[in-house]
């Protein structure tokens, strides 16, 4: 009988150490579940991170081209416009002078592309402040000389709608010398109102 206690007793020891053996296993498991879940989590969000990581490198390596691309546009600016601007300003201002009979001496294109516009009794004012024939005037004269200093003379022009806002009393003298300077021996006007057929040759109503 004693024997038979001691184990029985040993039985129920192996047993509780078994209870707790599977205890521990079911705390691990549960541990190792929580831990697997966490590390799948961490690894997307790693993932995640090194692709955002590499979109972010290229990001940075398209701004330094676009900056470069931009630190060479605005050279190239300013070399065509230390070149062209003098040509611009010098053959605008002799149009617009021809234009208004000498009301204007003179159009001044600035560095950064604002125009003055030169009054023969001596004042100046900006484009924007000038009245619509007044502006038409300079706006034609500027068209005009970029298209002398970047394409050169040409025998035939085309005009379209440029004399809407115009002063019908400068028509004639501007026509005389769009056709002078320009070196225009046809200039086609596209129109929707009566303030060209005065000074057109021929009219052909479409």
């Amino acid at each position: 009988e004693h024997a038979l206690l001691r184990l029985e007793n040993k039985l129920k020891e192996l047993e509780d150490k078994i209870e707790e053996t599977r205890a521990a296993g079911t705390e691990t498991n549960d541990k190792h579940t929580v831990a697997a879940t966490q590390y799948a989590a961490l690894n997307t969000q790693l993932q995640y991170e090194l692709k955002e990581a590499e979109a972010y490198k290229s990001l940075l390596k398209e701004r330094e081209l676009l900056l470069a691309t931009e630190a060479t546009l605005k050279e190239f600016r300013q070399e065509v416009s230390a070149r062209t601007i003098p040509e611009l300003n010098k053959f605008a201002s002799e149009l617009v002078s021809g234009f208004t009979n000498g009301k204007f001496i003179g159009v001044t294109i600035t560095d950064d592309f604002n125009v003055l516009a030169h009054f023969k009794e001596g004042s100046t004012r900006e484009a924007q402040l000038l009245s619509g024939g007044e502006f038409s005037a300079v706006a034609l004269a500027i068209g005009l000389a970029m298209s002398k200093v970047f394409s050169g003379s040409s025998s035939s022009l085309i005009l379209d709608e440029a004399f809407t806002a115009y002063d019908p009393n400068n028509l004639d003298a501007t026509i005389k010398t769009i056709q002078s300077s320009m070196g225009a021996q046809q200039i086609i006007i596209i129109a929707h109102n009566d303030s060209v057929d005065a000074i057109a040759d021929y009219r052909i109503a479409l």
